[in-house]
């Protein structure tokens, strides 16, 4: 799949069709885009339903705002993932991407917000989800590769917003700095468009790259697979044991977990 390689190289997401709707599939794409040696881990794809995300506080009604995947993980977030669509909405639930490269660029270029890229890469400031993350929002991969995160505050409050650190020498500061930086991705994802994805359709996406975020629907038999991708270009597997590298954050408690699996009403059974 060099072609998809190079999608995303140029435009940090693509999406595949007729990838089948299963969570069989869903498990065997990885390895059919980034290959060996390429791939250096992906766990079993995880369930993104009402069923599950309701249960960690974010329901089909909410707006899930814009976001980097893995953020269970700290630094070492993976570097792709990709959605599989198995049932859709017919009503909303449309995803959004933003370009974090081009955000920094759309900042670098204003006299009052040049300042922010450079502080996002010096100031360390409270990243912790699980694993515990104090470290500038903006980091680097092999070869210099830039892996920006995101974690807006507010709803759905199911995981902690990037924030001050506690032992920040500038607190006001670096509190500026990430209220700009979180001002320009919610006015980014406000005029983003939306994709829509079908039964079969796998968005593949650069986590390091581009944030992500889902509009409220209305069906709640909605499900996709996620599958959480490191590959040997990434800042390296998680120093977590091998069972409990999945591609979900796990349960309320910030506990890493498989979730559990759909229902049969969810199968079509």
């Amino acid at each position: 799949m060099a072609h998809v390689l190079r999608a995303l190289e140029l435009n940090g997401c693509c999406i595949l069709e007729d990838c089948g709707t299963s969570q069989e599939a869903a498990a065997a794409l990885p390895a059919r885009i980034f290959g060996s040696p390429g791939l250096l881990g992906s766990p079993a794809p995880a369930e993104v339903s009402e069923q599950v995300l309701a249960a960690r506080g974010i329901a089909k009604d909410d707006n899930f705002r814009a976001h980097t995947d893995g953020h269970a993980y700290g630094d070492k977030f993976p570097d792709y993932f990709l959605l599989l669509c198995s049932v859709a909405s017919d009503v909303g639930g449309g995803n959004f991407l933003i370009d974090g490269y081009a955000l920094l660029e759309d900042l670098a270029s204003e006299p009052d917000t040049a300042w922010v890229p450079p502080a996002l890469a010096e100031r360390s400031v409270n990243q912790t989800s699980r694993l515990p993350s104090v470290t500038p929002v903006l980091v680097f991969g092999p070869g210099g590769r830039r892996a920006l995160r995101c974690r807006l505050p507010g709803p759905p409050m199911a995981f902690a917003a990037q924030r001050v650190s506690e032992a920040s020498e500038t607190p006001d500061e670096d509190a500026k700095m990430l209220a700009i930086y979180h001002e320009a991705i919610q006015k980014a994802a406000d005029r983003a468009e939306r994709v829509f994805l079908r039964p079969g359709d796998a968005l593949v996406v650069d986590n390091y790259r581009m944030f992500h975020g889902r509009d409220p629907y209305t069906d709640p038999r909605r499900l996709l697979w996620r599958c959480w991708i490191w590959t040997t270009a990434s800042r390296g597997l998680p120093e977590v044991p091998e069972n409990e590298l999945q591609s979900t954050p796990g349960n309320a408690a910030g506990i890493v977990q498989p979730d559990e699996g759909p229902s049969k009403r969810q199968r079509g059974e």
